[in-house]
């Protein structure tokens, strides 16, 4: 088995910070918190690409870890479960804790009302616009179409090449941009930000054929593209991570700097309401953004990270491990190779 690419886990601990930094600015600043502007805050203005990363990561990462099932129906089974693993039992129980604690308090934000509300907010497949209780993972509906839409070349390679290229075609064209948490089923499929997950993959098959040489190139020009603004931006994350993991493959990185990265599922799905509770908390404290802003900047961020890696630690790697043990065991037969050390 190869080794695992630690950079990849890197790259996503620090997507999720740089959301989770994105989404406590705004909280910082909104009325409920006294409305104070704060200049500072703007450097954290673009912290929402770490989406774009995370989707331009998934690309990589299924192609990397799935590219021999292609045409392989037999294993269609194995990489259902394990997406599936990845990506529902963790969200189900976040869900079911946010729910319960969002009517404890009668928030005014729970909006499942319909039956196509609650199917929506548990298959992750838009039946109607409402906003999810765990308002980020409006990203998982891209996600989960993404791995839908992937599983066809598992079943037939042509087939599953000519309707994905289809796919991006036609996003490429029409574009949507971000629908973001109201959303309709046909502005998730045509989004741009599916796009991201086509650069992702173009990234693992460059990063196949580089030179150390010619991937410190490409590092170059994507901290170059990200800088000059691009209206894609998974352009510029997809020569990042080529570059990234060329360099890395062969050699490694201790896989204690990936921790975060381990834990960014949690920390991604939970910090939006971390970021309100621990507001909440220290103005009980008298500790405020407006008196005290970059102590509970420091403080919220803290709390983030700290509760993220203990529900990682404690909720989901046990969770996971446990699912992934009871894995179909006739599908794992001549897939031992692939390399599953990207904690996917």
């Amino acid at each position: 088995m190869t080794k695992p690419l630690v950079s990849l886990q890197i790259g996503r601990g620090l997507a999720a910070l740089a959301v989770a930094a994105f989404h406590l600015a705004a909280l910082m600043q909104a009325p409920a918190f006294g409305g104070t502007p704060m200049p500072w805050l703007s450097v954290f203005d673009h912290g929402h690409l770490g989406v774009d990363f995370f989707f331009v990561l998934s690309g990589f990462i299924i192609l990397h870890a799935h590219e021999r099932d292609f045409g392989q129906p037999a294993r269609l089974e194995r990489y259902g479960y394990r997406r599936f693993v990845r990506i529902f039992p963790i969200y189900w129980l976040y869900l079911a804790l946010c729910i319960a604690g969002m009517v404890a308090v009668k928030s005014s934000h729970f909006q499942l009302a319909t039956g196509a509300d609650w199917i929506t907010a548990l298959s992750l497949v838009r039946l109607s616009t409402v906003e999810l209780p765990l308002a980020q993972a409006w990203t998982l509906f891209h996600e989960v179409l993404f791995y839908a839409m992937f599983s066809l070349l598992i079943v037939h390679r042509r087939l599953g090449l000519a309707i994905l290229a289809a796919w991006f075609c036609t996003v490429a064209v029409i574009d949507t941009r971000y629908p973001g948490a109201g959303a309709s089923f046909a502005t998730v499929l045509l989004s741009s930000a599916n796009l991201n997950f086509l650069a992702g993959m173009a990234a693992y098959r460059v990063m196949r054929q580089l030179a150390r040489p010619q991937a410190c190139v490409l590092i170059v020009a994507g901290l170059v593209l990200l800088i000059v603004g691009l209206p894609q931006y998974g352009i510029a994350f997809a020569l990042l991570l080529a570059g990234a993991t060329a360099l890395e493959r062969g050699r490694g990185l201790p896989l204690w700097l990936g921790f975060v990265g381990d834990a960014s599922y949690s920390i991604y799905l939970l910090h939006e309401h971390i970021e309100t509770y621990a507001a909440r908390a220290l103005a009980h404290l008298s500790i405020t953004p407006a008196s005290h802003p970059i102590t509970t900047f420091t403080a919220i961020m803290g709390a983030v990270i700290l509760v993220g890696c203990a529900a990682y630690l404690l909720i989901e790697r046990p969770l996971v491990s446990a699912l992934r043990r009871r894995e179909p065991r006739a599908s794992r037969i001549g897939t031992q190779t692939v390399v599953e050390g990207v904690r996917r």
